[in-house]
């Protein structure tokens, strides 16, 4: 794939996929820490930003962000493990996405599958600088 379609692609994921990532990403720390909302939406929003630098392919950003995330949800009493389970669902729910919304489109569900393999493969790199 061209880089200007990888870069399109992802700018279109994260606009749509965005309140996909909130609500999943959400759902799982407030379920999680369901006694400590006060905690749950700090670790929510740094999860979120850390998807945001995946999408925008900024591997090192988000390493950067999921080690003061490791850090916090330590703090919060969650085990790195969580986190994964987290990232397990928003790659699933945007995966599922693609496949339904744009079956039509092979190209295009294409496009956005690379993106959602870099982003996992970007969330690799983090969690190994993280650890």
């Amino acid at each position: 794939m061209q880089s200007a379609e990888v870069g399109h692609a992802s700018r279109d994921l994260l606009e749509w996929g965005a309140p996909i990532i909130i609500d999943r990403i959400n759902e799982h720390y407030f379920t999680l820490l369901r006694a400590h909302p006060d905690v749950a939406r700090p670790l929510a929003q740094y999860h979120y930003r850390m998807w945001k630098f995946l999408l925008d392919g900024h591997a090192d950003e988000a390493a950067s962000l999921r080690r003061e995330l490791v850090n916090l949800a330590r703090l919060a009493g969650c085990a790195e493990s969580d986190l994964d389970d987290a990232d397990r669902l928003v790659l699933v729910e945007l995966m599922q996405v693609v496949m339904a919304r744009f079956n039509r489109s092979p190209t295009v569900a294409c496009d956005y599958s690379l993106t959602l393999v870099d982003a996992a493969s970007g969330l690799a790199h983090a969690r190994l600088v993280a650890a």
